[in-house]
């Protein structure tokens, strides 16, 4: 099925629509694949590979799958031929920039249908270099002519004890009494996934900010805060060390701060007060 391409009619055949998946061998990229198969069977799924080898093991599983590398634009083309819709994600470097504008390049000239691109929690007018990257990108994006979703997802739950280890069983949470908002993996995954299968009738030109914040809190206008203390899944308690984060920004360009290896915190940038309100309430 060729939805949306530029100068022809969409045109109506009995084949699904395809998604090609990039990072599909990661944790967020694989789980995307994994439950637009699981739970939506009118659309068909690509997952995308820069390393043959896995394209190839892919295949033998009965699984579509095309070889794509970001890096090397001639890859593009038949990676892209027939593809629908496109899920983009891109690593932490500046990299991303150019990866992302070459990718979104050959999906229009490919015709590809919606692009769904997976980026940070921003306000617009990050300062934090990687989340900036993500935002020119974004508008890039915007301005190439296909239908576009953006995903903003908080701060990942899975990640407060690879970014924040225990040390002594203790957890440091360096943002203070700041509130900060959180995400999953599966649910990310989860609305990637809908988006996706649903396609751009229902999602073009929309950007879904997700954070638990705004799912659970909003009835009481306030911003969720971390609880005082984590989960015991561990089996004990590991107490929360707080610390105030303008105490401790960029501690390796300036003098160290006390204890600073520990903290090393994340940046944190302005909540979108046009898509949540009531944080500002």
């Amino acid at each position: 099925m060729n939805e949306n391409r530029k100068g022809s009619m969409p045109i109506a055949d009995t084949n699904p629509p395809r998604i090609l998946v990039l990072g599909s061998t990661g944790r967020t990229g694989g789980a995307v694949a994994t439950q637009i198969e699981a739970g939506h069977h009118d659309v068909a799924v690509v997952r995308a590979a820069r390393d043959q080898a896995t394209v190839d093991q892919w295949r033998d599983q009965g699984l579509a799958a095309a070889r794509l590398d970001l890096d090397d634009a001639r890859t593009f083309p038949a990676a892209l031929d027939g593809i629908d819709r496109l899920f983009v994600m891109t690593g932490y470097t500046v990299a991303m920039t150019h990866q992302t504008k070459m990718i979104t390049d050959a999906a229009a000239d490919a015709g590809v249908g919606h692009l769904v691109h997976l980026g940070i929690f921003g306000d617009g007018r990050s300062t934090e270099p990687h989340f900036a990257w993500h935002e020119l990108v974004e508008r890039y994006i915007e301005g190439s002519g296909i239908a576009w979703t953006h995903l903003h997802p908080h701060m990942f739950m899975e990640n407060l004890l690879t970014t924040f280890p225990l040390r002594d069983w203790r957890f440091t949470w360096p943002a203070g009494d700041k509130p900060c908002g959180l995400i999953a993996g599966e649910d990310l995954a989860a609305v990637a996934a809908k988006v996706l299968a649903e396609g751009p009738d229902a999602h073009a030109g929309q950007g879904y900010w997700l954070s638990t914040d705004v799912l659970h809190d909003h009835h009481r206008r306030r911003p969720a805060r971390p609880a005082a203390h984590p989960p015991r899944g561990l089996g004990r308690v590991a107490p929360r060390r707080t610390a105030h984060l303008e105490h401790h920004q960029r501690p390796c360009l300036t003098s160290p701060a006390p204890d600073a290896d520990q903290l090393r915190p994340a940046p944190l940038t302005s909540l979108p007060k046009e898509k949540t309100p009531w944080i500002y309430a």
